[in-house]
């Protein structure tokens, strides 16, 4: 799991980052979690969205960008309408135990 946490920026910038608007981002763990926000940053993603106790100081790390945290999924999936744009670019990045389908389920409804 720690070798995964380190390369998966890594591999989430070869594949998406550069072209991404929206980082949707959860953890367990606390570990990493200042890493992912500084990243985002440095990758310049436009708008950061945190989910859970464990990823506020993903959006403390990230300099320069808005950068907002949630306490829960159901509390950010009632801002998306307001928070996402027709044709952003959305990554949503989480372990499966954090429900985040919940929120990529909400993201399809949007019109």
């Amino acid at each position: 799991m720690l070798t995964c946490m380190r390369l998966w920026p890594d591999m989430i910038s070869q594949v998406c980052m550069a072209a991404l608007t929206v980082f949707i981002f959860s953890a367990l763990t606390s570990a990493f979690s200042a890493d992912i926000g500084r990243y985002a940053a440095q990758k310049g993603v436009e708008l950061l969205l945190c989910v859970g106790e464990m990823s506020k100081s993903t959006c403390r790390a990230a300099d320069g960008i808005a950068a907002l945290h949630f306490d829960n999924n159901a509390q950010l999936i009632s801002q998306l309408p307001q928070l996402i744009n027709k044709g952003d670019t959305v990554l949503v990045k989480a372990s499966h135990s954090m429900k985040l389908e919940e929120i990529s389920e909400a993201l399809k409804l949007l019109k």
